[in-house]
């Protein structure tokens, strides 16, 4: 599996890298600080990459190559793993020092690890090598007690260990809204199209967007079309296929920063459900086209009406899939009904303010029913994952 960053390409070896790595493995200013034997010449490194080469295709060990633009720059290594600790060694080509490319791979890889199972990654280097030192730390890594000397071409070198733990997750299950908690739809896909689909089934008759949004968080979408225009279960189920027809081609945007937290709960070994009253099909889409991933469950308006929110079906169902109880589910809303969802079954809720902006009566109420409220992406970033 290869992890990728903004510049970078965590993945391992190929043939084609021999070149690339040789030039590494035989430099003399790389093996002042990463420890190798001490080949002059490429031709006598050549059985220490095919052992490298080896190792990265090897499931129960870590060797990987860093790529930039298709070129090996570097790799990392396992030094010792044990008892649900992995030991890291790291090396970038000396022509590609300063960059922070190492930082920049530190920190893709130790979500990575934990994902694997790792519970701690160590990773270590000369007391004197202030730059690897600087690596670490910003990648998030923290100083141990714990230091070696170590005799390397005629030298004792003191070696300092940092290590960054499994964070442990604040809530197991994170279950999402996807309109206007994750996406931004409402204004610009389901408001336009219900406003013409109310002109289609009751000529002449208007709605705000302010009536709009009011309605579907005091009743629900179903039972606002009910109550207020008097929809048929024909009529809804004509809107339904004719909005998911125009939905097809309308992709919402999302939001800034949604992305980051939903990706660091599923790296971290977390869940990520949506409750939503968007179509699945549709979820999936959004959640490929903006995180490159998908929910790990979705329960959404093709499910049977009484399974929708505020029913605490799809909670339950959480609960008993996973083995969770209340207390390991957050729910992120900006609606009534999931405050209704959640209270039923005693799973506290964080309402997602930065979807309701500019909605006053919205925000006050929210803000005084719901356990928590988050203004922006970023608080509930950091509510659940620390600074």
């Amino acid at each position: 599996m290869e992890i990728r960053t903004k510049r970078l390409v965590i993945k391992a070896f190929t043939e084609a890298d021999m070149d690339a790595v040789l030039e590494i493995l035989t430099d003399g200013t790389v093996k002042q600080t990463y420890m190798l034997p001490d080949h002059d010449k490429k031709e006598d490194a050549i059985p220490l990459f095919n052992k490298l080469l080896a190792l990265s295709h090897d499931p129960s060990r870590f060797v990987r190559g860093i790529y930039r633009e298709d070129r090996l720059i570097g790799f990392m290594n396992d030094v010792e793993i044990k008892n649900g600790t992995i030991e890291l060694g790291y090396v970038i080509s000396p022509v590609h020092w300063g960059r922070g490319y190492m930082t920049e791979t530190l920190k893709a890889v130790l979500p990575y690890l934990y994902a694997l199972g790792y519970d701690e990654v160590i990773t270590g280097a000369f007391e004197t090598n202030k730059a690897s030192l600087r690596v670490m730390e910003k990648a998030g890594m923290r100083k141990i007690n714990k230091t070696e000397d170590i005799a390397y071409r005629g030298c004792t070198h003191r070696c300092i260990f940092y290590s960054a733990k499994k964070p442990v997750l604040k809530y197991p299950c994170l279950v999402l809204d996807h309109d206007d908690t994750v996406v931004r739809s409402e204004e610009t896909i389901n408001y336009p199209y219900f406003v013409y689909i109310l002109d289609q089934f009751r000529p002449g008759t208007t709605i705000t967007l302010e009536e709009y949004v009011q309605g579907c968080s005091d009743l629900g979408f179903a039972e606002m079309c009910r109550r207020w225009y008097g929809f048929t279960e024909a009529e809804l189920e004509e809107e339904y296929r004719g909005w998911k027809e125009y939905i097809r081609d309308h992709v919402p945007d999302a939001f800034p920063g949604i992305g980051d937290i939903i990706r660091r709960q599923q790296e971290l070994g977390g869940k990520v459900c949506v409750v939503s009253m968007s179509a699945e099909e549709n979820i999936r889409r959004d959640y490929r086209a903006h995180f490159g991933t998908e929910p790990d469950i979705i329960f959404g308006w093709d499910m049977a009406e009484e399974h929708r929110k505020p029913s605490p079906y799809a909670l339950h169902q959480c609960m008993e899939l996973y083995d969770l109880s209340p207390s390991q589910l957050l729910v992120v809303d900006d609606m009534k009904p999931a405050w209704e969802m959640a209270r039923s079954v005693g799973v506290e809720i964080g309402f997602a303010a930065w979807g309701r902006q500019g909605y006053t009566p919205i925000l006050e109420e929210m803000t005084d029913l719901c356990d928590f409220t988050f203004h922006t992406t970023k608080d509930l970033e950091v509510f659940l994952f620390g600074a």
